[in-house]
């Protein structure tokens, strides 16, 4: 499908704009308390993510949504976490995956004091939904892996459990797409999309959908120096989120988030602060940007 077409039947889509903000909130809200893995917010996270998963029409991996997986979390202790997983099938048998994270933890609460984590990570899960919805829309040359990630806070531990199961399955994995951190507005409107080298051949794809009018600019960078000098930090974007754990096996990703900003793990980050208008225009372009990838096939776009 061309890229014109693809874009013109996008924009004929009905708005998923309601939709969108809907999950979003619910997913930051204080019934939620903050999502610590493990908690009761946690687990009524997961079966809304379930629930949405098979609303959406998606199916379940290895005959089920959930995966569950275990993690030391220091002193000889053992916690216990779970993935939600779906799927939305490629055109043809035997084809490669395409896997698109985001997770669903965050700190929890600490008496009435709640960090709800809208930014940090509803607006990444509220979106998975959305790409779902578009994706079902269209005839795929990948298998979309739609993964909602548990622990992730506490050391990327639903990220690395996911990467284990899909090697150990000998599963293709062709890129993974990861979204943390969508709807914070800086001054510059910026979302980075954080990758490496190998990408290079993909900036055009990646950047393409940015105009003067747009709420939001998608910004192609491959470099640590890149991302900190724009924001004063020292961060190993490349360890930032559960793309680190997909770098580790050498698989080529995309990180899409807005970086640091005030309101970061803080009892600020709550569905009142972000942008709307923002929010939204940002989900359009990674859905146009990953259907993109899809239909023009992402080893095309891969230097060695």
């Amino acid at each position: 499908m061309k890229l014109l077409l693809l874009l013109l039947v996008f924009v004929e889509t009905p708005c998923i704009a309601e939709e969108l903000l809907k999950d979003f909130a619910y997913l930051a809200s204080d019934e939620l308390a903050g999502r610590k893995t493990g908690s009761e917010g946690n687990l009524k996270a997961a079966h809304y993510i379930k629930t949405r998963f098979e609303n959406l029409g998606l199916a379940p991996f290895d005959t089920r949504f959930e995966q569950a997986f275990s993690y030391s979390s220091g002193f000889g202790s053992q916690k216990n976490g779970k993935n939600i997983v779906g799927l939305i099938k490629a055109k043809h048998a035997n084809a490669p995956y395409l896997v698109i994270t985001a997770h669903y933890d965050h700190l929890g609460n600490q008496g009435r004091r709640i960090f709800n984590g809208a930014d940090d990570n509803a607006s990444g899960v509220a979106a998975l939904f959305a790409l779902a919805k578009t994706a079902k829309q269209y005839p795929l040359n990948y298998n979309w892996l739609f993964v909602a990630t548990d622990a992730e806070e506490n050391g990327l531990y639903g990220a690395k459990a996911l990467v284990s199961l899909l090697q150990n399955s000998n599963i293709p994995i062709i890129l993974n797409i990861n979204l943390d951190m969508l709807s914070v507005k800086g001054r510059n409107k910026r979302v980075f999309a954080f990758t490496d080298k190998r990408l290079a051949p993909a900036k055009s794809i990646i950047e393409q959908f940015n105009n003067n009018k747009s709420p939001s600019k998608i910004q192609y960078i491959t470099s640590n120096y890149q991302a900190n000098r724009r924001q004063n930090e020292k961060i190993d974007w490349r360890r930032a989120s559960d793309h680190d754990a997909f770098r580790r096996a050498n698989v080529p990703y995309i990180y899409f988030g807005v970086g640091i900003h005030p309101n970061y793990h803080t009892e600020n980050d709550t569905f009142a602060n972000i942008d709307p208008a923002f929010y939204q225009s940002v989900v359009e372009q990674i859905s146009f940007i990953t259907l993109a990838l899809d239909q023009q096939k992402v080893p095309q776009l891969l230097t060695q």
